[in-house]
């Protein structure tokens, strides 16, 4: 597993969000909220799995869940044409922020503990 990538990639669902709330791409909400879709959701379920005994994973699979159910509910936000309710999640201080900064740094901590 690329770490590295994983936190790219976790990022990019932010401006992806972003652009969505903006009027970009259309999302479903559906998808969003499965977390065992995107890259690191694939490990976590896949070849991370054998690491679930570690106290690390069960926070960070977790804190990732977490996020993809409230990435999901900001599409929703979208979708609905409740722009501000979905930017307000996405902003500054936004629970998607907060939730972002946690993935990231539980992301981190799994690398370091995990020795990888």
């Amino acid at each position: 597993m690329d770490f590295a990538k994983a936190v790219d990639a976790h990022l990019a669902w932010i401006m992806k969000l972003q652009e969505a709330i903006g009027g970009g791409e259309k999302l479903d909400p559906g998808v969003i909220c499965k977390d065992d879709l995107c890259e690191l959701g694939k490990w976590i379920y896949g070849a991370g799995a054998v690491y679930q005994s570690k106290p690390c994973y069960e926070s960070f699979k977790s804190i990732h869940a977490h996020f993809h159910q409230c990435a999901a509910d900001v599409v929703s936000k979208v979708n609905a044409g409740d722009m501000a309710g979905a930017l307000a999640m996405v902003d500054t201080g936004g629970v998607l922020i907060t939730l972002s900064s946690e993935t990231v740094s539980a992301i981190l901590t799994m690398k370091k503990e995990l020795g990888l």
